[in-house]
């Protein structure tokens, strides 16, 4: 096991159960405060767990998914993945939409085949992109060793996908320039001469 595979796993962990860190936010100094003792020790104790909770919280839900994306893009092995389904989570649901979750099977540098998956909310895509493979697409990833499970795909390599969301870009960059050209009004311009002063 890599030792630098631990931290990085648990950063994925607490990405990836946002959720039940916020619950466990709210409750773990309510926890540790009636353990302490009566007083004024025991109200700023709270007061000092209740700030760092609710600041780490913040950065984990904001901050936190892209950095374990980024980590994993650095310090993970690369191996193939495809999306073999995808189905709605009637029990979860994001901006007023069930989330969907995708089956993956990916490929270790030993050949292993990995059955995991993710959810579109996921921000496990670096550099970050919204478009998602299509299912039986090819596509990469880097994982970690010790834990395959834990994963981003890669967007910015030579795969079939990477390649293809890399043309759509330039193609839509390139539609919008020609539509921008064509929205600006292009006056004709008329040259006027200048005739020279009359002498006195």
């Amino acid at each position: 096991m890599r030792l630098i595979d631990i931290p990085a796993h648990l950063l994925y962990l607490i990405t990836e159960h946002r959720i039940l860190v916020f619950v466990g936010a709210i409750f773990f100094p309510v926890v540790i405060g009636k353990r302490l003792r009566a007083g004024v020790k025991r109200v700023l104790a709270r007061r000092y767990l209740a700030a760092i909770l609710f600041l780490l919280l913040t950065v984990n839900i904001f901050w936190g998914p892209p950095l374990s994306a980024y980590v994993l893009y650095h310090i993970g092995e690369t191996g193939p993945a495809q999306i073999t389904g995808a189905h709605t989570l009637d029990w979860l649901s994001y901006s007023r939409r069930n989330v969907i979750r995708y089956d993956v099977q990916l490929k270790t540098a030993d050949g292993t085949i990995i059955d995991t998956s993710f959810d579109d909310i996921d921000s496990n895509r670096f550099p970050p992109v919204r478009a998602i493979p299509e299912r039986g697409e090819d596509f990469n990833v880097r994982y970690l060793p010790s834990f395959p499970d834990d994963f981003m795909i890669v967007t910015d390599d030579n795969s079939p996908w990477a390649r293809r969301i890399a043309a759509s870009r330039w193609t839509k960059s390139f539609a919008r320039a020609s539509a921008n050209m064509s929205s600006t009004s292009t006056a004709p311009l008329i040259a006027i001469p200048i005739l020279p002063r009359p002498k006195p």
